[in-house]
């Protein structure tokens, strides 16, 4: 008895032909390389690096009233540390903010040094929780890329 079939398939036409599951089998394998190289570079961009190119930020906050007079002095006395890079003072605010060589510098002993030579003794580092360190992560902002940057943390 000979079959014949209509579709011209043979009898596994509802199988998938070997060319489509090369194709298939090629984004698939394509996706995940993407993937595997996306992780790679988070890892890479958010480990902490403490090479001679790196930068840090610190801020102090001076909890008292400054002038622009006053600002200008404390971004010239900050400049002229050795291993700052940038300093921005706010006098509204009463913030000063500057970047530093870590290879360089040490902020805590800048900041030291700041409240010893002039007149600021209730300056003080501002150290961010571990919330708000967390917060500051755009990774962190929406629950799905929240739940890929967990993965990726407890990944790695």
């Amino acid at each position: 008895m000979l079959v014949v079939f209509a579709d011209g398939g043979g009898p596994f036409s509802f199988l998938p032909n070997l060319r489509e599951m090369k194709i298939a089998w090629t984004i698939i394998g394509v996706l995940g390389l993407c993937v595997a190289a996306l992780a790679v570079h988070i890892y890479l961009e958010t480990r902490t690096r403490g090479d001679a190119h790196s930068r840090g930020m610190a801020r102090i906050d001076l909890h008292q009233r400054i002038e622009q007079r006053d600002a200008d002095r404390i971004a010239g006395w900050l400049s002229r540390q050795k291993g700052v890079d940038h300093v921005l003072v706010n006098p509204g605010s009463a913030i000063a903010i500057f970047t530093y060589w870590p290879a360089r510098a040490n902020p805590g002993l800048i900041i030291r040094a700041f409240k010893d030579s002039l007149s600021y003794g209730r300056a003080e580092r501002y150290l961010p929780t571990a919330a708000e360190v967390q917060k500051g992560c755009p990774m962190t902002k929406m629950p799905a890329t929240n739940k890929i940057y967990e993965f990726l943390k407890h990944l790695f």
